[in-house]
């Protein structure tokens, strides 16, 4: 399909996809696609979620889709407590040249999350974590429902390391307390990077002041 639209100011497009039928790296697979604009720019949202069944088919997503060039790119993932980090920097591999990341963990409501194991699928390669990813662009990145698991600290001080920030939010999630260890590693990651503007919120939209 083309489409020849010269006078076009804004645009919505949802797709929503068959459950198990497009894989997104290991056990993970693609519900949702949305693309959007904002500003002068585009917006790509992609719902994840992981998968109890075999893999689906892994699917390269240029090779599925004809984008324009986005420059935000908005996941909401469905992890069931499983590391994220590799998923997402597979993504991020084919999105380098964009300039706002925002990454909302959807809590299960049905079910208690499991724990990622040490060998669970979702976290390899086991050197994700050590890995580094050159996102030129990458000037502000929002996560929200931050619950400080090691995989989560780690993929944050990836991003760090990785690109440009210029500003980064946390949004904590429920019930993590501001004296906990998920806030005191969030912090020492925003003292060794001075010049980035950086909040932490609570769940319900407090911002937690450190002196």
């Amino acid at each position: 399909m083309s489409l020849l639209a010269p006078m076009l100011e804004t645009m919505s497009w949802c797709c929503s996809i068959a459950p198990n039928d497009v894989g997104i790296g290991g056990q993970w697979c693609l519900h949702c696609l949305r693309l959007g604009m904002e500003g002068s720019g585009y917006v790509l949202g992609l719902d994840i979620r992981r998968t109890f069944y075999s893999p689906p088919p892994q699917l390269n997503l240029q090779e599925m889709f004809q984008f324009p060039n986005f420059t935000v790119l908005e996941l909401n993932l469905r992890t069931d407590g499983h590391a994220y980090g590799p998923m997402v920097l597979n993504l991020l591999s084919m999105c380098t040249v964009i300039e706002r990341l925002k990454l909302v963990i959807v809590p299960n409501t049905y079910m208690k999350d499991e724990k990622c194991w040490p060998s669970c699928p979702g976290d390899q390669p086991q050197n994700w974590r050590s890995q580094n990813i050159s996102l030129t662009s990458l000037e502000e990145v929002e996560i929200e429902n931050f619950k400080g698991n090691v995989h989560e600290v780690c993929f944050l001080k990836l991003l760090f390391r990785g690109a440009p920030l210029m500003k980064v939010t946390i949004k904590l999630a429920f019930k993590v307390a501001p004296s906990s260890r998920v806030c005191k590693d969030i912090y020492s990651i925003f003292k060794a990077n001075p010049a980035v503007e950086s909040h932490v919120y609570h769940e319900n939209g407090e911002e937690v002041i450190y002196t």
